[in-house]
């Protein structure tokens, strides 16, 4: 477990967040964009300790809530779960393989839409239709799946934390 400022991790993730807002418009396929913000809270929650997970969960769910139009709150509380679940087990994960970490970004992206889409159902006291998010849930889960090992690459050498052990 590594130990990175709290002023690292936020500059961090509000790069990530301006990366998605800004940029990710470019790199869409079928309407469907990749969540770098996610992947950056699996990455932190992964290498370091609970405060710093904490601090990456908090920011990018604010950062995504306000770019979004999900219930307020709603990825604040959805990456908190999945960050503070992840770093408690992260001993258990072998984060070092690309298959594993696609499945990371895979797993933990349909994780958050259901997450989030019960928020929703719940601040509208009304189940919306299901079949439509669903579809998008899944493709925007294998995109951001794809994208996970370049961005814990990118992560490793920008925080200067060592992700595997090359031989």
């Amino acid at each position: 477990m590594y130990r990175i400022s709290a002023i690292a991790i936020i500059l961090l993730v509000v790069c990530a967040g301006f990366i998605q807002v800004g940029a990710f418009d470019y790199i869409e396929i079928a309407g469907i964009k990749p969540d770098l913000l996610l992947v950056i809270v699996i990455y932190i929650s992964l290498a370091c300790q609970g405060p710093e997970t904490i601090k990456a969960a908090i920011t990018a769910g604010i950062i995504k809530d306000v770019t979004s139009s999900a219930v307020f709150g709603s990825y604040v509380l959805s990456f908190l779960a999945l960050g503070l679940l992840l770093n408690y087990h992260q001993r258990r994960f072998y984060k070092e393989r690309i298959p594993a970490q696609m499945m990371f970004g895979l797993c933990s992206y349909i994780f958050v839409a259901i997450f989030v889409f019960g928020i929703n159902s719940i601040a509208q006291r009304g189940i919306g239709p299901f079949y439509p998010f669903f579809d998008v849930a899944v493709k925007g889960a294998l995109y951001t799946g794809f994208i996970s090992p370049l961005v814990f690459f990118t992560a490793s050498r920008v925080l200067r934390i060592r992700l595997a052990h090359v031989i």
